[in-house]
């Protein structure tokens, strides 16, 4: 039993035929983000739906994984880092308030307000993992 449920979280997360998204693969849902393969790069990558086909939105990833409880944001531990930093696409929806999340290029801490991913603060240096366990300007 435990591994025909295993199996079935697999597709639903990899998708039908058991492979990461790629760049170009085809998505429906404006606006959620999923963990993908570059083929070209051999690294994992963050995409981002625009209703028709999945885009780049965070490159080297590192390794990523899918955020529980969002379909819009991703987290990614890059190489050199030790720990997991969520990253989300500005002006788009999210589903937690509260919840906090990067950009994609770490100059901003995105905070999840009234269904809105909205910068909360810009970074001097950049966005991270703070001490705290928090999404931060570090």
């Amino acid at each position: 039993m435990k591994a025909t449920a295993l199996g079935l979280l697999m597709v639903l997360l990899l998708g039908c035929d058991g492979k990461e998204p790629e760049m170009g693969d085809i998505c429906t849902v404006l606006g959620i983000m999923a963990c993908g393969f570059d083929p070209a790069t051999r690294t994992e990558i963050g995409l981002w739906c625009d209703g028709a086909a999945y885009l780049l939105e965070i490159d080297d990833c590192g390794e990523c994984s899918h955020v529980i409880g969002s379909e819009t944001a991703v987290a990614c531990k890059k190489p050199g880092n030790t720990e997991y930093v969520t990253y989300a696409k500005k002006s788009q929806r999210c589903e937690k308030a509260g919840a906090g999340a990067c950009t994609n290029d770490s100059k901003s801490v995105l905070t999840c307000s009234n269904g809105t991913w909205t910068v909360l603060q810009t970074c001097a240096n950049k966005c991270g993992m703070t001490p705290n366990n928090a999404i931060g300007c570090i």
